[in-house]
């Protein structure tokens, strides 16, 4: 009987330090950030994502030796000609119209000096830490790559762009992500 009454005491002790510790953990600020992304518009179109002229949001992106390059893999965003905000562009009517579009990405860049698009995508996981995306605009009108000047021609192609997978000095997997907002103006 003795036996029973220790160990019944052990067990309502044992708790008591971990309480403690539970309620530090809990009690502790924790701050982080959040990014919020929008856009305000005169036109809403939504757009389609190719990745090497098939209809997906993944782009794989090969291999690349450490130190080295990987293949360009052709990223394509181009109007869903069969909403009717697509369809109300005023290409639409007019084929010699052209159509001003911003694309601005959200994700984990490198800081550039004066970019006001940043095109070095850092990893956010995998074992290839010292890796980075290159995305790089195609057919932007302008250096900083973030507006398009669109016409009819361009809904088969819209904004386009390469992604480059950069080897660094660690082996391993690369995994990443990006968001795009896109202005119609």
């Amino acid at each position: 009987m003795m036996k029973k009454r220790i160990m019944g005491t052990g067990i309502l002790f044992v708790p008591a330090p971990f309480a403690g510790i539970f309620m530090m953990s809990s009690s502790q600020a924790f701050t982080g950030e959040v990014q919020f992304v929008g856009v305000v518009e005169s036109v809403s179109c939504d757009l389609i994502t190719e990745v090497d002229d098939v209809n997906t949001g993944l782009a794989q992106l090969g291999r690349s030796p450490k130190g080295g390059t990987g293949p360009l893999v052709r990223i394509n965003l181009k109007p869903d000609m069969n909403l009717p905000g697509c369809q109300a562009l005023p290409w639409v009517s007019d084929s010699a119209q052209v159509v001003n579009v911003s694309i601005s990405w959200v994700g984990p860049f490198v800081p550039g000096p004066a970019e006001t698009n940043p095109t070095i995508l850092k990893p956010q996981s995998g074992l290839a830490t010292d890796a980075v995306v290159e995305l790089l605009p195609l057919n932007a009108n302008d250096a900083s790559g973030r507006f398009f000047n669109l016409t009819a021609a361009d809904q088969r192609t819209g904004l386009q762009h390469t992604a480059q997978l950069k080897g660094g000095s660690e082996a391993g997997d690369y995994q990443s992500a990006a968001a795009f907002v896109i202005a119609w103006q």
